[in-house]
Formats: C-alpha cells, structure tokens, sequence
C-alpha cells in the first residue's frame, strides 16, 4: 500500500530526477532512493 505525500525539491534536483527517472516515473525514483538512504541509516544504527 502507497501513502500520497507532499514533498518540496529544488528545481535542478527534480529536473535532474525526471532526466533519469524514464519510465518508472519521478515517484518510484524518489521511493527507491528513499529506500536505500533509509536502509544506510540503519545499518549504521547496527554499528553504534
């Protein structure tokens, strides 16, 4: 299941965003950069 939220980004990020987001779209970009930032952060919770 999928929330809809609001987020606000710089201008040159989200074109930078839609430049590479092809076909999966600016949404599931986000999501899985979201993802891998989230799993980062707790992996470094781990090694404290």
């Amino acid at each position: 299941m999928a929330r809809k939220v609001t987020i606000s980004l710089p201008d040159d990020l989200l074109e930078s965003i839609r430049e590479r987001a092809d076909e999966r779209g600016v949404s599931a970009y986000v999501t899985e950069a979201v993802r891998h930032r989230d799993a980062m952060d707790r992996l470094r919770e781990l090694y404290r």
